[in-house]
């Protein structure tokens, strides 16, 4: 029985789709790149959590790509209550996910309680998301001042936590082939081109959204780059492609995000712990 590929929505697409009008009404305005947007952005907000199946609602990066740029037009769009309402909910969701990321170990009883860390990628589109929503709002001033701060911050741990796991000389040098090794981000050895694509995305658009402000030095004293303070593969945009070789990163020095909940977390992580146990958590 073959596949109706028309019927297939990827997570993502709706809002790429949307970055990619939004993109091309800022550079080429005037044109009608930009006329649907207004009626993607109400396909995201109100329709797309059920239709897709996304129950609560996922985290979208791409949508607070499109969101932002909207801000660069020549006649930005203004969007209605409920949209901003759900560009913060959005911003609130990778909000909790860089915070929660930020605790993550790999270490005993950490990643039993709570899991391994996040691929590079998935770290770096927190990061992306958080600079996409607090440029929104900067923009476009209101009700929503609170979040900007807010999302400054955010901001900070990510790209401290991110600072924290990209593999330096130090860690490279334990490898067979350190020079492939160096600047990447891994996991269980392995990484992928989009971990480098992400988490640098997420840096250098924390470091825009910032003015260069946010200090990355994770707390431990892990070194810091060359570049404004950004890690040192980073600012020298050398990117390693396809896969390194096999072995464990050690977890090394990482940033820890304030949080005033500790106990709240430590019960969350029980509670994850007793959901694999029974098998009712997924």
């Amino acid at each position: 029985e073959s596949l109706n590929f028309s019927d297939v929505v990827g997570r993502f697409t709706t809002g790429e789709v949307a970055f990619a009008l939004a993109r091309m009404e800022r550079l080429f305005p005037g044109e009608g790149w930009g006329d649907r947007i207004p009626d993607i952005v109400d396909y995201l907000v109100r329709r797309k959590a059920v239709e897709e199946g996304f129950v609560p609602d996922m985290a979208d990066h791409w949508a607070a790509y499109a969101f932002a740029e909207t801000t660069t037009w020549s006649e930005p769009l203004a969007f209605d209550d409920i949209a901003r309402s759900w560009a913060r909910k959005q911003m609130g969701i990778s909000s909790v996910m860089i915070r929660y990321e930020s605790q993550l170990t790999n270490g005993f009883p950490d990643r039993a309680l709570r899991g391994a860390t996040a691929l590079g990628a998935a770290v770096g589109t927190h990061g992306e998301a958080m600079a996409g929503w607090t440029t929104y709002f900067a923009a476009t001033r209101g009700v929503d001042d609170d979040v900007v701060a807010a999302g400054m911050a955010r901001l900070a741990c990510n790209i401290g936590t991110l600072t924290a796991r990209q593999i330096d000389s130090d860690e490279a040098a334990s490898y067979a082939q350190p020079r492939r090794v160096e600047g990447a981000w891994l996991s269980g050895g392995v990484t992928q081109v989009d971990d480098q694509q992400h988490a640098m995305s997420a840096v250098l658009a924390g470091d825009r959204v910032s003015g260069g402000s946010i200090d990355p030095r994770p707390s431990g004293g892990r070194g810091v780059g060359e570049s404004r303070g950004l890690p040192r593969r980073v600012a020298g945009r050398k990117i390693v492609h396809g896969r390194g070789p096999a072995g464990t990163v050690a977890p090394g020095a990482r940033r820890r995000c304030r949080v005033s909940l500790v106990a709240t977390h430590r019960r969350i992580g029980a509670r994850l712990w007793i959901g694999r146990v029974v098998g009712t958590f997924r």
